[in-house]
């Protein structure tokens, strides 16, 4: 992911065809461990090596935004997501998990898909603390913490399902 658009692979040197990602047709990327589908973002695919590249134009931004999407989305946080903020905040899973008060294990088996949630407490303590790390304006913590429902944690034993992706659509406004 870059911030604008080169004309040949940064590993390979092939030519490089780029196009926009619509809703139709939302271009996956790779860089966050999980199935972020774009629209609105010019993307591209190396046809030698595969590399997929996006020019998102303000990169900080971008990651800002998914990071808040990830955050204020109702219902759990799923294995995948908790690894993204774990790295974001740049902490092993057992820093992780004494900051939101469950066992390393917990976070183990939740991220191996084994546990379905971190609980309603410890998921709305990590999203707080996500929020508060991420934005020293406090401003995004604010807007997650409108955005906390009943329905984030779960109570339930079923066996963790992974979410699909998210559609992250680049504008130049800010909400």
């Amino acid at each position: 992911m870059s911030s604008k658009r080169v004309d040949h692979c940064e590993v390979c040197d092939s030519p490089l065809r780029w196009k926009t990602a619509s809703s139709a047709k939302p271009h996956t990327l790779p860089d966050f461990g999980f199935g972020l589908k774009v629209t609105g973002v010019s993307t591209t695919v190396c046809s030698s090596c595969k590399t997929s590249y996006a020019a998102v134009g303000n990169v900080q931004r971008f990651r800002e935004s998914v990071l808040e999407q990830i955050l204020r989305r109702p219902g759990a946080l799923t294995a995948d997501e908790i690894v993204f903020l774990r790295k974001h905040l740049r902490l092993t899973g057992g820093k992780f998990a004494n900051l939101v008060g469950v066992s390393r294990e917990h976070v183990s088996h939740i991220e191996q898909g084994h546990a379905p949630s971190l609980g309603t407490a410890a998921d709305r303590l990590a999203r707080l603390m996500i929020a508060a790390k991420s934005d020293a304006s406090l401003g995004m913590m604010k807007r997650v913490l409108t955005s906390l429902d009943e329905e984030i944690g779960t109570r339930s034993r079923r066996k963790a399902v992974r979410h699909a992706g998210y559609k992250v659509s680049v504008s130049s406004k800010r909400g």
